[in-house]
């Protein structure tokens, strides 16, 4: 196994093998810049199948396996070409927003389709074949996913390790930040975050 510290980044195609009691999972990974997937473990705290992600660890040879990447941080990233954006955007995330929707969203914004997503929502309307009821669904899951990425930022602000985090956020989901800001000590609720800990953050 080797030691050195490395980042993949790339989309999760499939998960193998997933234990939900834990949130540990086994899955198929397609790095940027190859064109045959890896194998990638490690705990993830949501689904985030399709979605492309920042991954932190080291590659280990498994006996039966062959070579896997396990990793132990995680953060997910916007996709930065077209084809990424289309990929994301009818992933199973984004629940009634196909293939075919997700071309009509990007072939219009193309590399601005995430900026206007994020400032100005209302111009989907305008897009022929993207019905109010895509744009609802698409907007909602659109601001879940802002706030999971902005809750893990926060929490690695404050100091709080990786692994901690999420356990946090399945705990408290999206109103972890509230929350904490409220009273810190809340956090001792769980297991291994100390009251020392807690007062660094107060």
């Amino acid at each position: 196994m080797s030691t050195e510290e490395v980042t993949l980044i790339g989309t999760l195609e499939k998960i193998l093998y997933s234990n939900p009691e834990n949130g540990f999972i086994i899955g198929t990974f397609l790095t940027e810049n190859t064109i045959r997937p890896v194998t990638v473990k490690g705990i993830v705290y949501n689904n985030v199948v399709h979605e492309t992600l920042n991954l932190k660890g080291n590659w280990e040879n498994h006996k039966i396996y062959g070579r896997q990447f396990s990793f132990r941080e995680f953060m997910p990233v916007a996709p930065k070409s077209e084809e990424g954006m289309i990929r994301y955007l009818s992933s199973e995330i984004f629940k009634g927003i196909g293939k075919k929707t997700a071309q009509r969203i990007v072939n219009k914004f193309g590399n601005d389709t995430f900026k206007i997503i994020d400032s100005s929502p209302e111009l989907l309307s305008k897009i022929k074949g993207v019905n109010k009821k895509q744009q609802k669904s698409l907007l909602n899951s659109w601001e879940e996913q802002r706030g999971l990425r902005d809750v893990m930022t926060f929490l690695r602000g404050v100091g709080i390790s990786h692994g901690f985090a999420q356990r946090i956020y399945a705990k408290h989901g999206m109103n972890s930040i509230p929350l904490i800001k409220a009273n810190p000590y809340l956090l001792t609720d769980i297991s291994g975050i100390g009251f020392l800990t807690a007062d660094g953050i107060a």
